[in-house]
């Protein structure tokens, strides 16, 4: 739950936030600038939450830690370290994953504007 809260009020939060910082410079565009504007805001929404959830909802593992194994299968131990930086390369690469969505479309119709 705590994964799931954190991750649409952050959003929510980013989202509108953004929009009220850069609402001078959005306010009157049209068209693809629009798209592109509101498709850009809306990803850095959406890749925070995407970041926040990954995080919360594997931050159980991190304290405890994950298994270590080596090349033969043999477990070595159990590593809190490991567990982070895998989780966080997780939560860094759920940020990205989203990009295409966002970004095909509005590059898409400011060229098709242009």
């Amino acid at each position: 739950m705590l994964g799931y809260s954190a991750a649409v009020f952050s959003s929510i939060g980013v989202a509108l936030t953004l929009r009220k910082i850069f609402s001078k410079y959005t306010t009157g565009l049209t068209g693809g600038k629009a798209i592109a504007a509101t498709s850009a805001i809306s990803y850095i929404a959406v890749a925070n939450a995407s970041f926040l959830n990954t995080y919360f909802m594997r931050l159980s593992e991190m304290k405890q830690g994950v298994a270590v194994i080596d090349e033969e299968g043999n477990k070595r131990g159990v590593s809190p370290i490991a567990a982070k930086s895998a989780v966080l390369q997780t939560a860094k690469s759920r940020t990205i994953l989203p990009l295409p969505i966002f970004a095909v479309p509005g590059c898409f119709f400011y060229l098709l504007d242009r």
